[in-house]
């Protein structure tokens, strides 16, 4: 094994918190090593459209995604093995994010005192408020440059001034989803969006506005328009020098001297040849399920359930997004929704505490309802036409093949739009992820193996939230009317991973505290979704980037203080 000269801080994962929390550790004058299990691509490599808008090898193939096996357990039914989760893979992530950059809301921090404690659920406060964390959203929003419309949201928080960037542009099939919506009674937006609309933002040249071209999820971005840490915060954190970036190094344990201390990573680089990492600081970045496979493969004799895991909470309160789906055709001309960005339209009126409160449902919080996207929120025919029969159902009386099956996508791929409802999850103790201990990756190491089971709060929202789908997709006049509720976990296939290493007070009830310190190991971090203690019913990212620069900043106070000398 070679040994490195100890660094600083060795920041493991370089996607949405590690590219935020590396670059910020680097400008304040730490040396920084930066572990990335993905390739370091380049951004002249997405600025070429034949590459950059191959379906093939971006949506069949998976070039930024994770495509190791993992195990899943769903509903108590057999264990299934394939790859799950849509994780974001490479240097400067999400590289294949949609963009969506909704800011929790108030009352997200606060579930357990505002809607209780369902029966089988384990709700808790968040240990910091909205008010904590508005800072911090507000300059993920100004760095990534979202774009959005303030105040047209009227269930949005608090906020100190306008999103830097005007909205994107409505396609046909967003005003028809915003015409419907509104004579239904409710209140429509543009959603936020990490992606530029005018050029040049945040004085970076190489950062242009969106072209609309439709190639979003599951793509890079040509424009360099997408709020990845590749174009945002990376280029200044290497022009100090004080970052190392090392692609292609999996990192595989986690190793703490006598006093339990977090002394060093072990990781493989691309040739299979094991390293050591030794550093002052160590931060898990590397998504909130392979945070757990490393913490609990860094196991130790005063650590013997893995590093962090004295508590025995490492993997458990996983969440997903429970997911509710449709889609309409229509005989009119073509909608545009395949011309992205995927980001388009929603409303709130069903989110937190809604439903309950003023559509009388049993079940506790709710959902963002979004609209006038493609099917199913990628680019391409090809996408198109794998979603068609297997993700999606197809409407009664197509066949999934033959003459028939191509008709239809021929027919409909201009002229349908689809509705998605994001539906809270609640924490549940038993939902977890564990080491496998049969499956493998391609280097021997166990898979993760996922054991979860729908809360009887999340069936009964995603029972309310279909037929409200169905009735606005209907009343929009679409001749096809087809919505469905996934057969696996349906944030899973998003990357909406949550909960794992839970943050919180009491080291009992929670793996960190309020600043992603490690509870058991003071010099060891944990960013990204994965200490979440509540899961919101809007997507997770400006979440993310928004704790990433909240850790960081605590992190750099601590190393002033003297605290890892």
């Amino acid at each position: 094994m070679q040994k490195h000269p100890v660094t600083d801080a060795c920041v493991i994962g370089l996607g949405a918190s590690g590219g935020v929390i590396a670059a910020e550790l680097a400008k304040a004058g730490l040396s920084v090593v930066g572990l990335e299990a993905g390739a370091h691509y380049k951004r002249e490599v997405f600025e070429d459209h034949s590459e950059v808008h191959d379906e093939l090898t971006y949506v069949r193939h998976g070039k930024l995604r994770w495509n190791q096996p993992e195990v899943l357990v769903y509903n108590d039914g057999p264990p299934l093995t394939f790859p799950l989760i849509a994780r974001n893979i490479g240097v400067g992530g999400p590289l294949h994010w949609s963009c969506f950059s909704y800011r929790f809301h108030e009352s997200d921090f606060q579930v357990q005192t505002r809607s209780g404690v369902p029966q089988g659920s384990n709700v808790a406060n968040w240990p910091f408020s909205y008010a904590d964390l508005e800072p911090y959203y507000d300059r993920a929003e100004y760095e990534f440059g979202v774009a959005g419309a303030a105040e047209t949201n009227p269930f949005e928080a608090r906020r100190q001034r306008p999103y830097p960037l005007p909205p994107l542009t409505r396609q046909r099939a967003g005003q028809v989803f915003t015409e419907t919506a509104t004579r239904l009674g409710y209140h429509p937006f543009s959603i936020p969006a990490a992606i530029t609309t005018q050029p040049g933002y945040g004085g970076k040249s190489y950062r242009q506005p969106c072209t609309y071209c439709g190639y979003c999820t599951f793509y890079g971005c040509e424009q360099h328009a997408k709020g990845a840490t590749l174009v945002v915060t990376l280029p200044e954190a290497l022009a100090t020098g004080h970052l190392d970036i090392r692609p292609r190094c999996l990192a595989a344990e986690i190793t703490v001297d006598s006093a339990g201390q977090a002394q060093g990573v072990n990781y493989f680089d691309s040739d299979g040849k094991q390293h050591e990492q030794p550093a002052h600081i160590i931060v898990v970045c590397n998504n909130a399920a392979y945070v757990v496979r490393l913490l609990l493969l860094s196991r130790s004799t005063r650590f013997p359930k893995g590093l962090a895991n004295n508590s025995g909470l490492v993997g458990k309160n996983l969440m997903f997004h429970a997911s509710v789906f449709g889609y309409g055709t229509f005989d009119e001309d073509e909608l545009d929704a395949i011309q992205g960005p995927q980001a388009t339209v929603a409303f709130d009126d069903l989110n937190e505490d809604r439903p309950r409160q003023q559509h009388g449902q049993s079940f506790v919080r709710g959902a963002a309802i979004s609209g006038g996207l493609p099917l199913p929120f990628t680019g391409g025919p090809l996408a198109f036409a794998s979603a068609l029969g297997t993700f999606m159902p197809l409407p009664a009386g197509v066949p999934s093949w033959g003459k028939a099956f191509k008709d239809f996508l021929a027919r409909y791929y201009k002229r349908h739009f689809a509705v998605s409802a994001l539906c809270e999850d609640l924490p549940v103790e038993s939902n977890r992820i564990e080491l496998d201990s049969t499956v493998t990756d391609d280097r021997g190491v166990p898979a993760l193996k996922i054991i979860y089971a729908d809360h009887s709060n999340t069936v009964a929202m995603q029972k309310f939230m279909r037929a409200k789908i169905e009735e606005l997709l209907k009343a929009a006049g679409a001749r096809h009317v087809v919505v469905t509720i996934p057969m696996i976990p349906g944030g899973a296939a998003a990357g909406h991973v949550m909960g794992t290493t839970r943050m919180g007070d009491d080291p009992k009830r929670s793996v960190v505290n309020q600043y992603c310190q490690s509870h058991e190991v003071p010099n060891l971090f944990i960013g990204g979704s994965s200490v979440f203690v509540t899961s919101s019913g809007v997507n997770p990212t400006l979440t993310i980037f928004a704790l990433a620069y909240r850790t960081s900043e605590h992190i750099v106070k601590l190393w002033k203080e003297g605290a890892f000398n």
